[in-house]
């Protein structure tokens, strides 16, 4: 196999991944339970995992415009599920993190989702589970490589 041909079927083979996972977390990170925009909730979990980070890098992480961050993050600091600070050295830049009671309510989402999971996965065998970890900790990797660049 060539290599172009071994790097399409690699990216097929994740792009298959991206709407069974998209399905699964939907139901366990409804909107409707949190009452939160779609943009609003990917902008909480990005918090939840990568911390304080500047606004401009928290729209690089969920995907969209700096402009629709400022706005879902104003809706969220009116909710109190995030704090905005200027930073210290350079007042252009605003950097946002969680509240406390941001952090308490992923934690339940994310306790829910992992339990959702687990009862999908629980007709897999051990073995067969073993090896899904090692795959996904080698895309994980993988992916962190692509990041850093």
């Amino acid at each position: 196999m060539k290599e172009e041909e071994i790097r399409n079927e690699a990216i097929s083979s994740m792009i298959k991944i991206i709407p069974w996972f998209r399905n699964v977390a939907s139901s366990a990170f409804s909107n409707k339970v949190f009452d939160l925009t779609r943009i609003q909730l990917l902008m909480v979990m990005a918090l939840y995992y990568h911390g304080a980070v500047s606004m401009g890098t928290l729209a690089k992480l969920v995907g969209t415009s700096n402009e629709q961050v400022t706005r879902a993050a104003n809706r969220l600091q009116e909710k109190e599920y995030v704090i905005k600070e200027q930073d210290k050295y350079n007042r252009r830049i605003v950097n946002i993190y969680l509240s406390e009671k941001a952090k308490e309510q992923v934690k339940d989402i994310e306790d829910r989702y992992l339990q959702q999971i687990k009862e999908i996965f629980d007709i897999i065998p051990i073995e067969d589970m073993k090896k899904l970890a090692e795959s996904a900790d080698f895309i994980c990797g993988i992916l962190d490589r692509i990041d850093e660049q």
